[in-house]
């Protein structure tokens, strides 16, 4: 290694400079501060753009004074690096710096910080826009930490039954929220004649039964595309207490259920209704010799494609190994061999 180390040079007019910027801030700091307490009946908006002040004066202040006391002692390349980690870590990194800034503001930054860290190219900026905004739309005050179901199909004569028993593990984003009337389950089927289409059978919460007096069956709304597949029936069941999340902790639903539909009606589909971090499917039929199951798995991040299963073509599991968005899930077909 060769060459001298160079020195940082004091210019007096930048030393000077900064240390009017310093006591002009000072000043003015001390002028909003006093202000600010001083009356009491400013309006929201008054006493925002006064804080606003009073944090980038902050800064300003804080940024000089540190350049004023090390500009004669830091060597030149360290001084650069110096001033860049204070703005990066001290000013931009500072939750001070985007807290008053309207939305068009931030979106700015957020863009060009997207477009310097992922991709130069405009329309991958674009997908990943509309990435983030699906992402922050499903952010629905809880999610699930896991979700499972295990199914048993059985085909008889005039309708298919399913003996399922899911289990969801929820956590809220908050350290603690609780939900009035939440739904611990709800189901879109087909009626059939003279014969219940769905069964609850046993609902548990960490492992406790309810008894039906704990929560309520009611109808839900059902979607244009369920019509589409004519599925003519939707109900859901409520929580009849209060329900507390926190987001260190599982609460565990537990639904063992019977559902029965026609002949004709091959598919199921198992979607999540919220952000799931783990999601699997076991899914078998009784009548191995006679029918086999197709399953389609779709999912954000991933195809379920590692999926561990067996050889045999009268049971399936589905397995996703990252986070699924809302409504992504597996779709089970039953055919005839």
């Amino acid at each position: 290694m060769s060459g001298k180390i160079k020195k940082f040079k004091v210019k007096i007019s930048s030393t000077l400079l900064l240390l009017f910027l310093s006591i002009i801030g000072i000043f003015i700091y001390i002028g909003c501060s006093y202000y600010l307490n001083l009356n009491v009946n400013l309006q929201k908006n008054e006493v925002a753009i006064l804080e606003t002040i009073i944090n980038v004066l902050t800064v300003i202040i804080s940024v000089c004074g540190v350049n004023l006391l090390f500009s004669i002692v830091i060597e030149v390349n360290s001084k650069n690096s110096f001033i860049s980690e204070i703005m990066a870590n001290d000013v931009f990194a500072a939750p001070e710096f985007y807290e008053y800034m309207d939305k068009d503001k931030k979106a700015k930054i957020y863009n060009a910080l997207e477009k310097s860290m992922f991709s130069k190219y405009d329309i991958m900026q674009e997908v990943y826009k509309n990435v983030r905004k699906k992402l922050m739309d499903d952010v629905e005050d809880y999610y699930y930490n896991e979700s499972s179901y295990s199914v048993t199909c059985s085909v008889h004569d005039t309708y298919i039954e399913k003996n399922v028993t899911s289990c969801i593990k929820l956590r809220s984003f908050d350290s603690k929220r609780v939900f009035k009337n939440f739904v611990l389950g709800s189901f879109t089927f087909k009626k059939i004649e003279n014969m219940e289409s769905c069964i609850i059978n046993e609902i548990e919460i960490d492992g406790i039964k309810l008894s039906e007096n704990d929560y309520t069956r009611q109808s839900a709304k059902i979607s244009k595309l369920n019509r589409q597949n004519d599925y003519n029936s939707s109900i859901e069941y409520l929580y009849n207490h209060d329900l507390c999340l926190t987001d260190d902790k599982d609460v565990v639903i537990t639904i063992h259920y019977v559902t029965r539909t026609s002949k004709d009606d091959i598919s199921s589909s198992f979607r999540v209704k919220r952000l799931c971090k783990n999601f699997s499917l076991f899914y078998e039929t009784k009548e191995n010799n006679d029918y086999r199951i197709v399953c389609n798995a779709y999912g954000f991040l991933d195809d379920a494609d590692n999926s561990i299963n067996n050889q045999e073509q009268s049971n399936i599991t589905i397995k996703f190994s990252d986070w699924i968005f809302k409504y992504d899930g597996a779709t089970v077909i039953i055919l005839r061999k």
